[in-house]
């Protein structure tokens, strides 16, 4: 986690000295290379997780709330900085100062990225959880593609996998919601802009699933999450197919937004409560990738090709996004999450070579 988060801050250094306005494609390419050693640190945490933590939830709550408090912070101070008129430090007479914005901006970036290091020195591992006690550790030499197939040999294993593929479905529509209220609501720059700063900050509450589901349980929570978004994506679609004022459909949004974060942020808990601790972040790894490709990717995707089929039917969008909740709670029906159900329920896919190695020793198997 030190290394990848110190090799963020040194390939980001570039980008100082890189004027955006002239070279954007370069800024961007040095800027998704940087990325590449704060997945490494990402992953640390994420291993972390699976083999140390306790009260998952909670933990998972506090990481997105740092998450999207840092992400927002810059949102507010960018929209400060460049739409604030005169109001603005780097407007004046009406010109902006792009350049001091950016050299501003990545001093912002090394202080926090400073802190990171601080913090991260200041940080010790956690004693390994009771479950990470119950594995049989590898013998040397295993080959990382039997490691991997070794831990996906539960039922529920591959069950969080294909919901990391369907569930982003109802998610990456709502990409789509800002092109809703240009088109059909008809906002301007500045009222969209007015919105997504108030549905940025009912977000957070987003971040009370996780923690909710430590102590009412997360299966149990996650089938409730799921129904409620589900209701919340029919009344949408709904709401817009009847025309109904554009109040009442912003309205729905603000709790389809809260119950499908719920849902989202409390399985991706679900994440490190599965994954083989003798993995740590490589498991954890192969749940995050299938859930990002499909949330960005393949879910907004779809979304574009049935607005294209359908003449901008924004209605049949936000319908048919019922359908990721629909599969989640039927998912989560299946899912042995327990503490004494966890491994209770081999099973691989048929096309997959079998792994001779048992997923857990013969104390839990018992």
């Amino acid at each position: 986690m030190l290394y990848g988060t110190l090799g963020h801050m040194v390939l980001l250094t570039p980008l100082v000295f890189i004027d955006v306005g002239v070279q954007p494609w370069i800024w961007v390419a040095v800027l998704l290379f940087a990325l590449v050693p704060r997945l490494f640190a990402e992953q640390a945490v994420a291993a972390m997780m699976a083999e140390s933590v306790p009260q998952l939830g909670r933990a998972n709550s506090m990481i997105n709330l740092a998450y999207r408090g840092g992400g927002h912070l810059v949102i507010l101070l960018m929209g400060w900085w460049i739409g604030a008129g005169e109001l603005s430090p780097f407007i004046s007479d009406g010109v902006t100062n792009y350049i001091s914005i950016q050299n501003v901006t990545f001093l912002i970036l090394i202080v926090v990225m400073a802190g990171g290091l601080a913090i991260t020195n200041m940080m010790k591992e956690g004693e390994p959880l009771p479950k990470a006690q119950k594995f049989d550790p590898f013998p040397d030499g295993t080959p990382l593609k039997e490691k991997i197939l070794s831990a996906m040999q539960t039922k529920t294993a591959w069950l969080v996998l294909l919901g990391c593929l369907l569930l982003p479905l109802g998610d990456g529509f709502e990409a789509w919601f800002s092109a809703y209220l240009i088109e059909v609501q008809e906002m301007d720059g500045a009222r969209i802009t007015r919105w997504w700063n108030l549905f940025a900050l009912i977000n957070y509450l987003g971040l009370a699933g996780p923690w909710l589901s430590d102590i009412y349980g997360r299966k149990r929570m996650l089938r409730l999450y799921a129904l409620g978004s589900m209701v919340c994506y029919l009344a949408l679609g709904g709401s817009i197919l009847m025309g109904l004022p554009g109040m009442v459909t912003l309205a729905i949004w603000v709790p389809t937004l809260v119950l499908t974060d719920w849902m989202m942020f409390t399985f991706i808990t679900t994440w490190a409560d599965v994954a083989d601790p003798r993995l740590g972040g490589t498991h954890m790894s192969l749940f995050q990738t299938m859930q990002a490709l499909s949330a960005t990717f393949v879910m907004v995707g779809i979304g574009g090709l049935i607005l294209k089929s359908s003449n901008d039917a924004y209605w049949l969008l936000f319908t048919l996004a019922a359908v990721g909740p629909a599969l989640g709670w039927f998912i989560f029906n299946n899912l042995r999450l327990g503490e004494d159900e966890l491994g209770s329920d081999p099973w691989s896919p048929p096309l997959l070579p079998k792994v001779a190695a048992p997923v857990l020793d013969a104390e839990l198997e018992g």
